[in-house]
């Protein structure tokens, strides 16, 4: 079986203003391997304030082990690199 890793994307500065223009809460969804649990169990309304939405975002994952930890990196959106 090929494996092929797909590199992390920082998320897109578009997504936090389209859905603050909807004012639609995001979905947090995860899969994670250490505990062997998947799901979208948190809603985040967003505040307009991209920093400390960010903030939340990262909270809520890091508790969460990828499949593979060492190549973990950190969340950002596209305009922080």
């Amino acid at each position: 079986m090929d494996v092929h890793l797909i590199p992390a994307r920082p998320a897109e500065p578009e997504h936090h203003h389209l859905a603050l223009a909807a004012g639609v809460p995001v979905g947090l969804g995860f899969l994670d391997y250490g505990r062997r649990v998947a799901g979208v169990t948190s809603w985040l309304s967003l505040s307009g304030d991209q920093g400390q939405d960010l903030a939340r975002i990262r909270a809520f994952y890091a508790d969460k082990t990828g499949l593979h930890p060492a190549l973990a990196g950190k969340i950002r959106l596209r305009d922080d690199i």
